[in-house]
C-alpha cells in the first residue's frame, strides 16, 4: 500500500504512530526507513528529443513532478516509478523553463505492519525547452531571472534583469517567441541589464519571452493587449 497525497496528513503520522504501537505493545522490532528523509534532485539529460533523469536508487519506488517556473504551474507530475531513471519526450512540454523534483516512498516494516509513505519533494533540477534547440539542462549557476514590465503590455515591455550587472560576464540576446516556440524576433549584441523591446506590429495574444547570456537562459511569458 502507497499513502497518497490525498493523504498528506496521515502520512507524516504513521511513522509515529507505527513507533507507539510498537513501543507500547512490547514489540521491539526494527523500523526500516525511519526518517523518510527527501532524496536528491534527480540530474536531467537531453537524450535526443527525450528528457532523460537519473537519481540514487535510494527508495523502492519514486515519482517525478515538474513545474512550469514561467506559469508557475505544475506541468506533470509522473505514474510511480520503480527504477532510478526516467525518460520523457520532449514534446509533452511547452517551449520554457522547467523544474523538476524527485520524491521517494518509504518502507515501515514490523512483524504486523508493512507500508510503504512518500518522502518530502527533493530540491529542484532546472531545464529549459525549446522548439528549435531542444531540451537544455540547466546548473544552478545558470539560473536566470528577469522582469518584465509592465505585463501585460501594450506598444513595448521593457525587460529587467533582476542579476547584478555583471552576471553572465557578456553579451545578451533577447527573443521573441510564439507559445508555438516560433522566434518572431531576434535582439543580439545586447549590454546591460534592461532592454526595451517595440510591440507595436503584434497582434494581442500571450508570447514568450527569452533571455540568452553565456551563461544562462531564462524564459517568461508577455501578454500583448
Amino acid at each position: 500500500m502507497i499513502i497518497n497525497d490525498d493523504d498528506d496528513a496521515l502520512s507524516a503520522l504513521l511513522p509515529l504512530y507505527y513507533r507507539f504501537k510498537t513501543v507500547v505493545s512490547g514489540q521491539l522490532y526494527p523500523l526500516i526507513g525511519l526518517p523518510c528523509t527527501a532524496p536528491q534532485a534527480p540530474s536531467v539529460s537531453a537524450e535526443g528529443d527525450s528528457l532523460r533523469m537519473e537519481w540514487d536508487n535510494v527508495g523502492e519506488f519514486y515519482q517525478l513532478s515538474f513545474r512550469n517556473t514561467d506559469t508557475d504551474s505544475t506541468a506533470l507530475v509522473s505514474d510511480t516509478l520503480a527504477d532510478n531513471h526516467h525518460t520523457l519526450s520532449d514534446r509533452l512540454f511547452e517551449a520554457g523553463s522547467y523544474e523538476v523534483r524527485l520524491r521517494k516512498a518509504c518502507r515501515y516494516t514490523t512483524a504486523t505492519y508493512n507500508t510503504l509513505v512518500w518522502s518530502e519533494w527533493s530540491n529542484p533540477t532546472a531545464f529549459a525547452v525549446s522548439a528549435h534547440a531542444g531540451i537544455t539542462p540547466l546548473t544552478p549557476s545558470q539560473s536566470l531571472s528577469f522582469s518584465l514590465l509592465p505585463n501585460p503590455a501594450r506598444g513595448s515591455v521593457t525587460i529587467v534583469m533582476d542579476e547584478p550587472s555583471g552576471y553572465g560576464n557578456g553579451e545578451r540576446q533577447l527573443t521573441l517567441l510564439d507559445l508555438q516556440g516560433r522566434e518572431i524576433a531576434t535582439i543580439s549584441h545586447l549590454s546591460g541589464n534592461t532592454f526595451s523591446l517595440d510591440l507595436g506590429s503584434l497582434a494581442p495574444g500571450t508570447y514568450l519571452i527569452r533571455l540568452t547570456t553565456p551563461d544562462a537562459t531564462a524564459h517568461q511569458r508577455l501578454v500583448v493587449q
